[in-house]
């Protein structure tokens, strides 16, 4: 039997699909903090502009929808 790998296992992830403020293709990084997850990668010239928005995501969101989260090879 074949373990299945969980997407939230990687360190980086890459959005799939777009969200409001935030294209398709933006990198998201792990949390480093015990209750884990995911957030969108932004410069801090981003952040102060709002030029993209912040979005963060639990690991079982990310588990749960493969099909808007992919891995970096």
């Amino acid at each position: 039997m074949k373990t299945k790998i969980l997407l939230s296992e990687s360190s980086k992830l890459i959005l799939k699909r777009p969200l409001p403020g935030c294209p398709k293709g933006r990198i998201l990084r792990k949390r480093k903090v015990p209750e884990g997850g995911f957030f969108i990668s932004m410069t801090d010239e981003e952040a102060i502009s709002g030029q993209i928005k912040s979005y963060s995501f639990t690991n079982d969101e990310i588990n749960k929808n493969p099909q808007w989260f992919g891995k970096i090879k």
